[in-house]
């Protein structure tokens, strides 16, 4: 089963990973001593989760490039991980608690949804925009607009 477990988890740990990376190289590094604490947190989170990942799926090819027995190896990196999660879980918490005692859960994932779609769409400095096309060449859907 752990074996199985492990193998299933590596897309979810891949689109994690996806999500979390750039968020290492944001610039500037540090702003304050409670987000070194943070970032820190979540580098050990990722070299934890993907060393034990690494570990277990070549034990299963049976490929043991990695120094020293599989099994200690594998158990503290798998503790590294644990101890990151939960040091990660206790500084983050502060943050969660204030922003559901302001906005509850509801308002708190839609204000955020919308604060991503809005860095997402906003247009580059670099980038011109496009004029407005005339009413009459707009798409049919949209013709129920007024001009």
């Amino acid at each position: 089963m752990h074996v199985t477990l492990g193998i299933a988890l590596v897309p979810v740990l891949l689109a994690k990973l996806w999500s979390v990376v750039p968020l290492l190289f944001r610039w500037p590094p540090v702003a304050s001593a409670a987000q070194a604490l943070e970032r820190l947190t979540v580098l050990f989170l990722v070299g934890g989760a993907l060393f034990v990942f690494a570990t277990g799926i070549l034990n299963i090819q049976l490929e043991y490039l990695f120094p020293g027995s599989f099994y200690p190896l594998h158990f503290y990196g798998a503790w590294v991980f644990v101890a990151a999660l939960f040091s990660h879980v206790v500084l983050k918490l502060p943050t969660v608690v204030r922003e559901l005692r302001a906005r509850g859960l509801r308002q708190a994932l839609e204000h955020r949804g919308r604060a991503e779609r809005a860095t997402w769409s906003r247009p580059t400095p670099t980038r011109r925009r496009r004029r407005a096309a005339p009413c009459s060449a707009r798409w049919a859907w949209a013709r129920w607009r007024s001009c």
